[in-house]
């Protein structure tokens, strides 16, 4: 019996110059995180990368998305025995972005493998699945040029309005797009003189908040009733272009886990067993514990 497992990565945002919890500095994202990357075992570089993801910062300034992976950098496939999507019927990843960024968190599952097989099905029945507050569609990085390897992106949070079609059809459609293209130039799907990408399907599920892109009017009255509006202006620019590096980040991460299949399970058991919790577990197991004795 083929067991098929889908995991998932959380990120926290993105900025010129961030710093992971260890003071680490990483200019653009790139230039000085090499030092993290640098260990052989997937489980290093699986830990690497979750540190990176969760020390980094809501942007500050434009960035152009220009990686690259190749060679000691964030997400390097370099020496790594890479998962052939190609022949393979499904391979999944997962990632959690943003949490410093409200609204504008990405939270992103994924899939990918041969397009005869399950996930080719797959990728058809999500694109073919179109109705009211459903609107699943390919990655594009223009109009009228979609990425390859095909990629389709799903709906999680019912699209109940043009405004959050918007951002489903905008930041979040052009930052999966990039992601994909990012990780075709770093190698991600094998030689492209010997792949033929379209042997293979993708599928990424973007989870886009309900609120994305606006505020609480009353968020300043104390017991007040939330009042939800559009933003605007530059604050809605600024909003998109967090929606944008977050999403951008969790699909090149669940991209990476897809191809090389993230942290082995006996690492995986070892990480589990120091309990850490996840961000919003919503109580800490001592204070649950002291208030089921009474205490």
């Amino acid at each position: 019996m083929d067991i098929y497992v889908v995991s998932t990565l959380l990120f926290l945002g993105d900025t010129v110059a961030y710093s992971t919890p260890e003071g680490r500095n990483l200019e653009n994202g790139f230039g000085n995180a090499q030092n993290l990357f640098m260990e052989s075992s997937v489980m290093a570089q699986t830990k690497a990368i979750s540190d990176f993801l969760l020390g980094l910062n809501p942007p500050e300034k434009r960035v152009v998305p220009v990686p690259d992976f190749r060679k000691g950098k964030p997400f390097s496939v370099e020496g790594v025995t890479l998962i052939d999507l190609s022949t393979t019927p499904m391979s999944g990843g997962e990632a959690l972005t943003g949490l410093k960024s409200g609204n504008s968190i990405s939270h992103s599952e994924g899939f990918g493998g041969d397009t005869d097989g399950v996930t080719g099905t797959a990728y058809g029945v999500t694109l073919g699945r179109q109705q009211d507050g459903i609107n699943n569609l390919e990655a594009v990085t223009f109009p009228n040029k979609s990425v390859q390897p095909r990629t389709v992106m799903g709906t999680k949070v019912k699209t109940d309005s043009i405004f959050r079609a918007a951002i489903m059809f905008g930041p979040v459609q052009q930052a999966i797009a990039d992601a994909v293209m990012a990780a075709l130039g770093a190698g991600y799907f094998g030689d492209l003189e010997k792949v033929d990408l379209n042997d293979i399907r993708i599928v990424i599920l973007p989870f886009i908040h309900p609120n994305a892109a606006q505020k609480d009017e009353n968020a300043d009255e104390e017991g007040a009733e939330a009042s939800w509006v559009n933003l605007g202006g530059e604050e809605l620019i600024r909003a998109n272009y967090e929606l944008y590096w977050n999403n951008f980040w969790a699909a090149l991460a669940v991209l990476h886990e897809m191809v090389t299949g993230g942290m082995p399970a006996t690492d995986m058991l070892k990480e589990w067993d120091q309990k850490t919790a996840h961000p919003f577990l919503g109580f800490a197991f001592e204070e649950a514990a002291a208030c089921a004795d009474g205490e």
